[in-house]
């Protein structure tokens, strides 16, 4: 758990970063990743998705903000609305959310905060375009084939309920998707999700299977779908934890760097 006194060094820090840039990544990121219900409360966007525990789909965007409204009077609103549908109110929170200061409004109302996410981003272009050698082979469908499925069910240990929720999701994606099998030896190794949305690629859904990994499944995969966005899309992002190390240090070799950071702050 982060502490309060954390967030104005890791967020703060980051206000000389292009507030356009950052505010561009939200918005595709949450297009790529569409809640089930969404309300407009003044400018913020309260999203819901049950059968999802995914964070940024059970959470409020705060994305605008007009003076004219008060912020208490919002805060009301939102914990209303989370509270209808039995949910904690949970805010994601980034150097461009609005209005500044909105986190330690927060942290002073009690909310918790959690693992700051890093946003990483790439030049697509400067991502090695070669094929994989023998014995790694790569497939990409427009949509995910049952050992696509199998293997990221079997990654990440999840039932059918999960599976089914995130089918739901996918199927309310707006732009074109590309699903990638990374296999070695002809055993399905590794899987992910590429999204296009207007010159830009995101990556999500990366799970490579425990018996599998350090054996070059996941960069294969991340190569790949920057081939195949190649043309159509110029930067690439995803997010991940930043106590994740092992993710991280599998990103950068392949050419992703931090960009910005953000945080969950929850009722």
């Amino acid at each position: 758990m982060v502490t309060s006194r954390a967030l104005p060094r890791m967020l703060c820090s980051m206000s000389g970063m292009d507030a356009t840039f950052i505010r561009a990544v939200d918005a595709v990121a949450a297009r790529a990743v569409p809640a089930a219900e969404v309300r407009d409360i003044d400018g913020w966007l309260a999203r819901c998705t049950p059968g999802l525990a995914t964070k940024r789909v059970n959470s409020v965007w705060p994305r605008e903000h007009d003076p004219e409204h008060a912020i208490a009077a919002k805060l009301a609103k939102v914990e209303g609305f989370y509270s209808e549908r039995g949910l904690p109110a949970r805010y994601q929170i980034s150097p461009a959310s609005q209005p500044a200061g909105l986190e330690q409004v927060l942290l002073r109302r009690g909310y918790a905060m959690g693992t700051p996410t890093g946003v990483l981003r790439c030049d697509l272009a400067a991502i090695a375009a070669e094929g994989p050698a023998p014995p790694v082979t790569v497939k990409i469908d427009p949509a995910p084939s049952s050992a696509w499925w199998a293997t990221w069910q079997a990654a990440l240990g999840v039932g059918s309920a999960r599976r089914a929720a995130v089918a739901a999701l996918f199927d309310r994606v707006p732009g074109e998707r590309a699903y990638v099998t990374v296999a070695i030896d002809r055993a399905v190794a590794s899987v992910a999700v590429g999204v296009l949305d207007g010159g830009w690629l995101g990556v999500f859904n990366m799970a490579t299977l425990p018996g599998q990994r350090r054996r070059g499944a996941g960069r294969t995969a991340l190569t790949a779908l920057a081939t195949w966005a190649r043309g159509r899309a110029e930067v690439g992002y995803l997010q991940v934890e930043l106590d994740n190390a092992p993710a991280l240090g599998l990103y950068r070799t392949v050419g992703f760097e931090l960009a910005y950071r953000y945080v969950y702050l929850t009722a």
